[in-house]
């Protein structure tokens, strides 16, 4: 009979997928105690029209909020018709918005309503 994995880390092993190849998990006492390999000094070279072009030839930044992005944003309704799912998150994203008190799987949603949101516009 297959185990069904019920969501808790105890004694459960991570299945790695191809795209966990090359990939290092650690938490944070395992981050902090590791070195920092940051080229500071190039960092610390870029101009803001360099900084600018890398992030907007990334496809995983997040949209620059500009006069743009505000003059088309919305206000919307948090009672929107909503689906009950079980999903697995990073404890330190959990941790993030829980820190934010009630209402943080509300503010979840927002932000992946929000990443909807600009995606669409990419996509027009």
């Amino acid at each position: 009979m297959k185990r069904r994995n019920t969501g808790s880390r105890s004694g459960v092993q991570r299945r790695k997928g191809a795209a966990d190849e090359g990939l290092v998990h650690a938490g944070g006492a395992e981050l902090a105690a590791m070195a920092d390999t940051t080229d500071w000094a190039r960092v610390e070279a870029l101009g803001d029209h360099e900084i600018g072009r890398a992030v907007a030839d990334d496809p995983d930044a997040a949209p620059i909020l500009d006069e743009g992005f505000w003059r088309n944003a919305q206000v919307l309704d948090p009672r929107y018709g909503k689906t009950t799912i079980t999903m697995r998150v990073d404890e330190d994203v959990l941790s993030f918005f829980k820190r934010g008190g009630s209402g943080y799987q509300s503010r979840m949603n927002a932000v992946l309503r929000a990443y909807v949101y600009a995606r669409r516009e990419r996509v027009r």
